[in-house]
């Protein structure tokens, strides 16, 4: 039965301890009072009175902005502000968030991050015993890699369904105009009636409508954060449209048809490449089920690929070789329409 050497135990023990200490610290802080909620609401009140009565805005450039309270959705609120100005690019991250459709803070997915990193590093640690800063490595990938992964695939289902929608979205527009709607009620009919994520944007609309905004700031500030680009046609054909006067049935039911055979189109590139998709995939999976067969059938054989410090380098080398190859596929059958 192996041991685990002294000075890895100890290693472990001290990230266990991180990690629990971490744990506690941030319970305690989750727990913490919310603040003196009668002066923010007091702030809120009086920047809604600014909105209402132009007289009373301080002087300054003119900026769309919404007054509607902001979404508490971080467990650690009362730290949350103070933590997310301390981090980088934590804007970013924050729109990346709300592309995906994820309703937790910039804060909350951070710890979840270096939680996960931390369990990785000490899974691997126990399990396998490689050195340490192996498993530190393949924490610190974990921490980074797979949840910006994970926000990927999610912000590209979501947007795959937005652009689906948007036609019928378009065309519920171009009947409501033909009746005599105007476009604020046309939209409002839009967030009330379609799915989700085309109702919850244009429902967004809806309420900067009610709050003040004009028309081009409401879409134009769900257009930065959708950061589609079918979306950013309709909104510059409605802006055009406001300005310059037309038929706007007839733009928007232009702009539904050619939203409709850009999506044909990739439908059509994706049939044609998916003998390369499904060659990367096969040829991706190949080594991994290998793994598993021979696991089975004789254990001891595989494992020194895991024991071996030569077995550590040929899984790392491999493992680079056929990220590089996948990627190289991946680009070849992406185009841009």
């Amino acid at each position: 039965m192996s041991t685990m050497p002294m000075g890895s135990v100890s290693i472990v023990t001290a990230l266990v301890f991180m990690g629990v200490l971490g744990a506690a610290l941030l319970l305690a802080a989750a727990f913490m009072p919310a603040g003196d909620t009668s002066r923010r609401l007091r702030k809120r009140i009086e920047q809604t009175r600014r909105t209402g009565r132009p007289e009373l805005r301080p002087a300054g450039p003119a900026a769309p902005a919404s007054v509607r309270r902001e979404q508490q959705r971080s467990w650690l609120t009362p730290v949350s502000r103070q933590l997310q100005s301390l981090m980088p690019r934590a804007d970013t991250l924050g729109e990346r968030l709300a592309r995906a459709g994820l309703a937790i803070g910039v804060v909350d997915l951070v710890v979840y991050c270096i939680l996960g990193g931390i369990a990785v590093a000490l899974a691997i640690q126990w399990l396998w015993h490689p050195p340490v800063v192996l498993s530190a490595c393949a924490g610190i990938v974990a921490a980074s890699g797979l949840p910006h992964l994970y926000l990927n695939v999610r912000i590209a289902s979501r947007t795959r369904r937005f652009v689906a929608l948007l036609p019928d979205a378009i065309d519920l527009i171009v009947r409501g105009v033909r009746s005599g709607l105007p476009v604020a009620e046309a939209i409002n009919a839009i967030g009330e009636e379609m799915a989700e994520p085309v109702g919850a944007t244009f429902r967004e609309v809806t309420g900067n409508l009610r709050l003040g905004m004009t028309m081009d700031e409401a879409l134009w500030s769900a257009a930065r954060k959708l950061q589609i680009q079918e979306f950013k046609f309709f909104v510059i054909s409605l802006s055009i449209q406001q300005e310059t006067g037309g038929n706007l049935a007839e733009i928007l039911q232009n702009l539904s048809q050619m939203i409709r055979r850009r999506e044909q189109v990739k439908l059509k590139i994706k049939a044609m490449s998916s003998e390369a998709r499904a060659s990367a995939m096969i040829i991706g999976s190949l080594p991994f089920i290998m793994t598993v067969v021979i696991y089975f059938v004789n254990p001891n054989y595989i494992m020194q690929l895991f024991t071996d410090p030569r077995g550590w380098l040929l899984v790392a080398g491999g493992l680079t070789s056929m990220t590089l190859g996948l990627a190289v596929i991946a680009k070849m059958v992406r185009f841009e329409i």
